[in-house]
């Protein structure tokens, strides 16, 4: 874009895309009364009150896609703008309101770069880096200085971020920051995490989904296949297991992943068995 005055400037958006409060509010009706639709479904067998279930989660759908298409709009998003030598990061007009966030500067010269930090920590046992204690922007310069821009932001799209900057020709990258418990300090570039070219980011994403999601199909399945209830269990265990097994090949830490199976296992537990006996219900209506 071009200022009042005929310079040039660059402003690429950097953020999380926050719904309007009528979306807000109209995202969260359609839920509440997809809920009550599926509940009702549940109970009459009716292939009617399933076909509403189907259309209110497309209104759903649609109303989400509507709301993360719109990037352009300063005012849910937030931004970074790079004009004559300096660069700036802009807060969405949400987070303004919320958290007080106001517009900062700083010089940006010729050859600097923008950094993204991630502060990380151990969560269970020494080691795992499990923790994110906070991301911050940082404008670092070609002597070697670097200025902090943002600290403690959790507005940030680090995906959709390194795909604009890269467009826009901003020297950008993501470094993750380790300081251990003995003083051991590491710094770790992971920019290509974050780059959609990379594929990493979605396919942690789908797996994270259906990871977090596994008890509720895999219930739905156990109870298609078994009507007693100990094969319904042993394949609940089997299931366990395996996710057990893939935390561990996946962790940076064997007792992180174990005390982190151990931790999610009450809920996967009651997922697991709701959507067992859900599916034994309709059934046997």
């Amino acid at each position: 874009m071009d200022t009042p005055n005929g310079n040039p400037s660059t402003r690429v958006t950097v953020g999380k895309v926050w719904f309007s409060w009528l979306a807000t509010i109209a995202l969260y009706l359609c839920i509440v009364f997809a809920c009550c639709l599926l509940g009702i479904a549940i109970m009459s067998s009716n292939l009617l009150w399933w076909l509403a279930v189907c259309l209110t989660a497309w209104a759903t759908w649609l109303l989400i896609s509507s709301q993360r298409r719109d990037q352009r709009d300063w005012n849910r998003v937030a931004s970074i703008e790079v004009h004559e030598g300096r660069i700036a990061f802009l807060p969405s007009q949400r987070m303004h309101q919320i958290a007080g966030d106001v517009r900062v500067e700083a010089p940006f010269p010729v050859g600097s770069r923008l950094e993204c930090h991630i502060d990380t920590a151990d969560l269970y046992v020494t080691g795992d880096n499990g923790m994110v204690l906070q991301r911050s922007l940082w404008a670092a310069r070609p002597d070697g200085t670097k200025q902090q821009l943002v600290g403690r932001t959790t507005e940030l799209n680090l995906m959709r971020m390194t795909s604009n900057l890269s467009d826009a020709g901003i020297p950008f990258r993501v470094v993750k920051i380790y300081d251990g418990m003995e003083r051991e300090h590491t710094e770790t570039d992971v920019t290509g995490d974050y780059s959609s070219t990379s594929g990493k980011t979605w396919k942690h994403g789908l797996v994270a989904f259906l990871e977090g999601t596994s008890s509720l199909w895999l219930g739905l399945v156990a109870g298609i296949l078994v009507h007693k209830v100990a094969p319904a269990i042993a394949i609940g265990v089997a299931g366990c297991v395996f996710l057990g097994v893939v935390r561990l090949r996946t962790s940076m830490s064997k007792r992180s992943a174990l005390i982190q199976v151990a931790t999610v296992l009450p809920s996967y537990a009651a997922g697991y068995a709701f959507a067992v006996i859900a599916v034994w219900y309709i059934f046997k209506r």
